[in-house]
C-alpha cells in the first residue's frame, strides 16, 4: 500500500512504484490533469538508455506512459528513435559508439525530445548542440545540496511547488547554513561525486527551471535543470541523475513530478492538445493516435522560426515550430545558424565533433592512410577524409577506428561517419 505523498518528507521509504502512482493520482485529483495523463497513458512512448552510473529506466518504467521501453548503449544502432516521443540517456554517455551520435540530433530536429543526465552534458549535449550548455570544467562532490525552483509556473514545474509544501510541515523553513537568502520554496538534490556542474553559453535560449546557490558557490555553476529547443524538439538536462536520489526525499518527488510534466507536455505539443486545465479543453487524440491539428489557443503560443541548420544541410525550406511553453514567456534571442565550411564539404559545424566525408577528387593518392600507412593509388573503395584535420583513411580503415576508439586517430575528435 504506497503511502500518501504528503508523509514523504517525514523520513518513510516509498518505492519508486509508489513514488510514481501519487504523483499520477495528484495529477489527475489535485491538478486536473485527468485527460492529459489518459492520452500519454494511451499515446506516450518513452525510450530509456541505461548509463553505467543512470539506469533511468528505474524511474521511467513507473511513468504512465503507454510504451516504455529500454536498452543497452550497445542497441542504439538498432532502435529508431523516431518512434518515440522522449529519449532518456544516462550518464556517461560514452558507453554510445559516436558513429550512431547524430542519430540524437536528427531525432531532436525531426520534433523528438531528448532528457539527459549528468556526463551526457559533455560526452553527447555539448559535441551535438554546440553553444547552448557546457561543463563548467568543475567536479563536484557526492553531497545533498538545496535547489530551488526559478519559475514555478512554468509547465514542466506544474504543481511541484504545490506539492513540495505538504513535505516535513513544521520541520521548519529549510536549510540555514548556505541557502540563498532569495530562496523561497527549496527541496533536496543529491549530487553524485564527480557531477558535472552545468554553464550556460546562450543565455536567451536556455531557461534554467531549477538551480542552486550552494552549487554555484562551491563549483561556480548554478543550475540544476535546463532545457532548450533545437529544431522541432527540445533538449532538458538534468546534473547528477534520474534514479539516484537518496531516501524518500523531496528531490525524488519532485524529480518524479517534473519527469512527468515533461512526458506531458511533449505529447501536449505532438499531438496540439490544448493546455488549458479544469476546462476539459484536452482534444481527443482518437483512436488512431496520430497527431492532430493544433487548437488556435496552443498555435498562438508558437513563433514560427528557422530551423537552427541552413536548407542546404538537411533539405529544410520552410520555417518551422519551435515548443515554447504555453503559459510562459520563452526568452527571445536568434536560433543558432550552424555554416558548413565550403572547402570542408557540406556538413554540420559540430564543434569538438568530426565528420568523415568522401574525397572523391584525392590530388595525391601517394598520401598514406591514417591507420595502415597504405596509400591509396590502387585502392578501388571510397577514400574518407577528416573534415577537421584532413586526415585521411581507406573506408574499411575508418570504419575499424570508429569501432575501436570512436574517435579520429589524427586530431583526437569524435569521428560521426
Amino acid at each position: 500500500m504506497c503511502k500518501c505523498a504528503c508523509n514523504l518528507g517525514r523520513g518513510d521509504a516509498v518505492s519508486e512504484k509508489g513514488l510514481y502512482s501519487e504523483v499520477k493520482k495528484k495529477k489527475m485529483e489535485a491538478l486536473g490533469k485527468a485527460k492529459i495523463v489518459k492520452a500519454v497513458e494511451k499515446h506516450g512512448k518513452i525510450l530509456s538508455i541505461k548509463g553505467q552510473y543512470d539506469d533511468p529506466n528505474k524511474v521511467m518504467k513507473h511513468t504512465y506512459a503507454a510504451v516504455k521501453d529500454d536498452i543497452t548503449p550497445g542497441k542504439i544502432n538498432k532502435v529508431d528513435l523516431n518512434k518515440y516521443d522522449l529519449v532518456v540517456v544516462g550518464c556517461p554517455g560514452n558507453e554510445i559508439s559516436s558513429k550512431y551520435f547524430i542519430k540524437f540530433r536528427e531525432f531532436v530536429e525531426q520534433g523528438g525530445w531528448l532528457l539527459t543526465t549528468d556526463w551526457v552534458l559533455k560526452t553527447i549535449v555539448e559535441p551535438l548542440f554546440p553553444g547552448y550548455i557546457r561543463w563548467n570544467g568543475e567536479k563536484t562532490g557526492d553531497v545533498v545540496v538545496s535547489c530551488s525552483i526559478t519559475d514555478p509556473s512554468h509547465p514542466f514545474m506544474d504543481g511541484v511547488v504545490d506539492s513540495l509544501k505538504s513535505y516535513g510541515k513544521g520541520k521548519g523553513k529549510g536549510p540555514k547554513s548556505t541557502a540563498h537568502p532569495a530562496m523561497k520554496q527549496t527541496f533536496k538534490w543529491w549530487l553524485e561525486d564527480k557531477s558535472f556542474p552545468i554553464d550556460i553559453l546562450r543565455k536567451n535560449d536556455v531557461k534554467v527551471l531549477i538551480d542552486s546557490y550552494e552549487i554555484k558557490k562551491k563549483w561556480g555553476a548554478a543550475p540544476v535543470f535546463v532545457y532548450f529547443p533545437f529544431g522541432q524538439g527540445v533538449v532538458a538536462h538534468f546534473i547528477s541523475h534520474t534514479h539516484l536520489q537518496k531516501g524518500a526525499s523531496k528531490g525524488k518527488f519532485a524529480s518524479a513530478i517534473i519527469i512527468t510534466n515533461l512526458l506531458d507536455e511533449c505529447i501536449k505539443f505532438k499531438y496540439g492538445l490544448d493546455a488549458g486545465r479544469q476546462r476539459g479543453g484536452y482534444q481527443d487524440l482518437g483512436s488512431s493516435g496520430k497527431p492532430i491539428q493544433s487548437s488556435a489557443s496552443w498555435d498562438q503560443s508558437f513563433g514560427q522560426v528557422v530551423p537552427p541548420n541552413t536548407p542546404q544541410e538537411y533539405g529544410h525550406g520552410q520555417p518551422i515550430q519551435q515548443y515554447q511553453p504555453s503559459t510562459t514567456q520563452q526568452p527571445g534571442g536568434g536560433t543558432p545558424q550552424l555554416t558548413p565550411d565550403p572547402s570542408k564539404g557540406i556538413v554540420p559545424d559540430f564543434g569538438g565533433v568530426a565528420q568523415a566525408i568522401e574525397n572523391q577528387l584525392l590530388p595525391d593518392p601517394t598520401i598514406p592512410c591514417t591507420i595502415c600507412g597504405r596509400d591509396f593509388s590502387t585502392y578501388q573503395g571510397k577514400v574518407m577524409e577528416c573534415n577537421e584535420c584532413h586526415a585521411m583513411y581507406h573506408e574499411e580503415c575508418l570504419v575499424q577506428q570508429i569501432d575501436l576508439e570512436g574517435v579520429c586517430k589524427s586530431c583526437r575528435r569524435v569521428l560521426l561517419y
